[in-house]
C-alpha cells in the first residue's frame, strides 16, 4: 500500500505543482481568473490519481477493498498531492508577488464596473486583509490548502464508493 500511495500522491502532487511552473516560465496567466481556471483543472487531473492508487490497491488485493480501506488509501494520497500544492506555491510565490496582482486586478475591475466609492473601501479593505494573511507564512499556507479542499475531500470518498469491491 505505501508505494502505492506514494507513486499516486507524488504524481498527483507534481501534476498540481506543473501549472505553478508553466504559469512562471512562460507567462501563461493572461489573467488571475485564467490562472484559477488552469489551476482547479489541474487539481481536478490531480485527483485522478486517488482513482488509479485506489484502483491499483484494489487490484493488489485481488480484485477486494472495503470502503474503509479505499478511503484510507484515497485520503493518503490526496493528502500527499495537497502538500505538494500547498509546498509549491509557497515556493513559486515566495516574495508574495500573486496577492498584490490578485488585489490590483480586483480592484482595478471593480472600478471598471463602476462601483461606488463605499464598495471601493470595502473591496480595498478586504484585500488589505487578504495582504496581512499572506504576509505570515502559516496562514498563507493554510489558505493555499483551503483551495484544494473542495476537490481533495470529496476525491477519496468518491473514489472509495464506485471501487470498492468485497
Amino acid at each position: 500500500m505505501k508505494k502505492i500511495v506514494l507513486k499516486n500522491g507524488i504524481i498527483g502532487g507534481l501534476l498540481m505543482v506543473s501549472w505553478f511552473i508553466v504559469i512562471q516560465v512562460f507567462d501563461a496567466a493572461k489573467s488571475i481568473e485564467f490562472g484559477e481556471v488552469i489551476g482547479y483543472a489541474t487539481i481536478i487531473a490531480a485527483m485522478a490519481f486517488v482513482f488509479v492508487g485506489v484502483s491499483k490497491e484494489r487490484e493488489r488485493n485481488n480484485g477486494i477493498i472495503s470502503f474503509k480501506h479505499a478511503l484510507q488509501v484515497g485520503v493518503y494520497i490526496a493528502g500527499i498531492a495537497s502538500i505538494f500544492y500547498v509546498v509549491g506555491w509557497l515556493i513559486v510565490d515566495s516574495d508574495n508577488t500573486f496577492i498584490y496582482e490578485y488585489a490590483a486586478s480586483k480592484m482595478s475591475a471593480a472600478k471598471e464596473a463602476g462601483k461606488s466609492a463605499e464598495e471601493l473601501a470595502a473591496l480595498e479593505e478586504q484585500m488589505n486583509g487578504y495582504k496581512e494573511i499572506y504576509e505570515n507564512i502559516f496562514s498563507k499556507a493554510a489558505y493555499t490548502f483551503l483551495e484544494v479542499v473542495p476537490i481533495a475531500v470529496p476525491a477519496p470518498f468518491l473514489a472509495a464508493l464506485i471501487l470498492k469491491r468485497k
